[in-house]
């Protein structure tokens, strides 16, 4: 087997940063990160991810079934598959800006840093470009509505703009 088909191939996560770009400044200084800082330390949840539902039901008593569950699943991916050295895509919703990093920290709960975006990551950004220069496919993913997800529908996509190397450096 050649050292080339042997790496592991990096997983690419995409992420928002809430209603109105709440944690635009958070992010674009290095730190991803959750909100729902009343879940406490998501390390400490046990029972995969029947855990987290079950005690997202317990602090957000009138949400709805669905809400509790893509929050669970956000929470659980962000806490437990998320790997350093994975890609993050992120767009900027102060500017057109869609920012491309990788994953450096393992995940910390943060809640005195900031109580609405408590569960954190850090996250070295590598460079930016232009929403409008992506593929369409890769423009939808990066502005779903879902906090954190797997951009697994545009893997090609994504390797594509990575490889072509015209990000702008840094951030």
């Amino acid at each position: 087997m050649s050292k080339a088909s042997s790496l592991k191939e990096p997983v690419i996560w995409g992420i928002h940063a809430g209603k109105n770009g709440v944690a635009d400044a958070l992010f674009l200084g290095g730190i991803i990160a959750l909100d729902g800082a009343a879940m406490g330390d998501l390390t400490l949840i046990s029972g995969e991810r029947e855990g987290f539902k079950q005690q997202a039901r317990v602090e957000f008593p009138s949400e709805v079934e669905k809400a509790i569950e893509q929050w669970a699943g956000q929470w659980y991916r962000f806490t437990f598959e998320v790997q350093m050295g994975d890609w993050v895509a992120y767009k900027s919703n102060a500017s057109d800006l869609v920012y491309l990093g990788q994953i450096t920290g393992n995940y910390v709960f943060r809640p005195q840093q900031d109580s609405d975006h408590a569960h954190t990551r850090t996250v070295k950004w590598l460079g930016s470009r232009s929403a409008s220069e992506l593929s369409a496919p890769l423009q939808k993913a990066v502005t779903r509505q879902n906090g954190f997800y797997k951009l697994a529908d545009c893997l090609s996509d994504m390797r594509h703009a990575i490889l072509s190397r015209d990000w702008n450096a840094g951030q």
